[in-house]
């Protein structure tokens, strides 16, 4: 099972993708207060590093 994680809490947030318990890639927004205009393209970041298909 694949997990993706998508953390805009705080000033710093993060994007991860969990598979079988171990963390394959997470990038970290430290973008403070810009999340909404960073999410998107660290999303699309992160599936090309950790090589999903979607």
């Amino acid at each position: 099972m694949r997990i993706l994680t998508i953390d805009t809490s705080t000033a710093l947030g993060s994007v991860a993708l969990i598979e079988k318990g171990e963390v394959k890639g997470q990038f970290d927004l430290n973008l403070p207060l810009t999340h909404n205009q960073r999410l998107i393209r660290s999303l699309k970041c992160l599936l090309e590093f950790t090589a999903v298909a979607v």
